[in-house]
């Protein structure tokens, strides 16, 4: 980012997660299939799974971005690996520590577009 902005402002760790970054010229519907498949396939446990979607200008103001998504993301079938629908499996194991935090609060100007369930 600082190679095409070097005033940018930036300090940036994903913790071996990437970022998904979907700008205007995406294609919405797209950007939504991909960032969903992303984030919820492998239930989110790949080390290559999209976790912080990174929205540049009018997408992170868009109604219809955010309609788009918590529709794709409520479609999704959750279940276990030998039900061939499931389209999300469960964890490897019981939420722990910072990731019971994840899954229950919220900080600063965060808010949830869909909260989290336990199934």
């Amino acid at each position: 980012f600082r190679s095409w902005r070097p005033d940018l402002p930036l300090l940036a760790e994903t913790s071996g997660k990437n970022a998904m970054i979907i700008t205007p010229l995406a294609d919405l519907v797209l950007a939504v299939a991909d960032l969903v498949k992303s984030a919820f396939g492998h239930a989110g446990q790949k080390c290559s799974a999209a976790s912080p979607a990174i929205l540049v200008g009018p997408v992170g103001r868009s109604q219809r971005f955010a309609r788009q998504l918590a529709d794709a993301v409520r479609s999704l079938r959750a279940g276990w690996p030998s039900d061939p629908l499931a389209e999300v499996g469960p964890v490897v194991g019981k939420p722990e520590g910072k990731l019971v935090l994840a899954l229950s609060e919220l900080e600063g100007v965060e808010w949830w577009l869909l909260g989290p369930a336990l199934l």
